[in-house]
């Protein structure tokens, strides 16, 4: 998922999802969870991020002009809005799907449900071996992370 501008509430986010074959099991071993944010060599805007999973390319938002989410700032804004400021990287693990409460949809759950939901689960902790940022070649402008 990507999340910016402000807080939530009031926060703005786009995701994409990818299912792996139930046959499989993502605890045998480390993967690839990769974000790659290209830019344009010449003007050094942000034109795009690519998400994927052990080389499984699984979705791509294109970072310029405007995007599909009304913005906070005006309907018009530079390309590459809000990607050319600074911001984090968190990692973590989301269990549950979406929280679809505020636009009327979905149901709240409680502690209690995800307690009992949480004793069907095998070795359930997020196990990060390294982490990498860098720069492509022949980029000269800021990294914001």
């Amino acid at each position: 998922s990507l999340h910016f501008w402000e807080e939530w509430p009031k926060d703005r986010s786009t995701m994409g999802n990818v299912t792996f074959d139930s046959s499989g099991d993502l605890s045998k071993g480390f993967h690839n969870y990769a974000i790659e944010w290209t830019a344009d060599l010449i003007t050094q805007r942000p034109l795009e991020m690519r998400w994927s999973v052990d080389d499984y390319e699984f979705f791509v938002q294109d970072l310029q002009g405007r995007t599909f989410l009304p913005s906070p700032l005006g309907e018009l804004y530079p390309p590459g809005t809000p990607w050319d400021q600074h911001f984090y990287l968190i990692l973590n693990l989301a269990v549950g799907g979406n929280f679809f409460l505020r636009h009327g949809l979905g149901e709240m759950r409680t502690a209690a449900d995800f307690d009992t939901a949480s004793e069907t689960w095998k070795n359930s902790e997020l196990v990060v071996e390294h982490v990498r940022v860098w720069t492509q070649p022949g980029f000269e402008g800021h990294a914001f992370i």
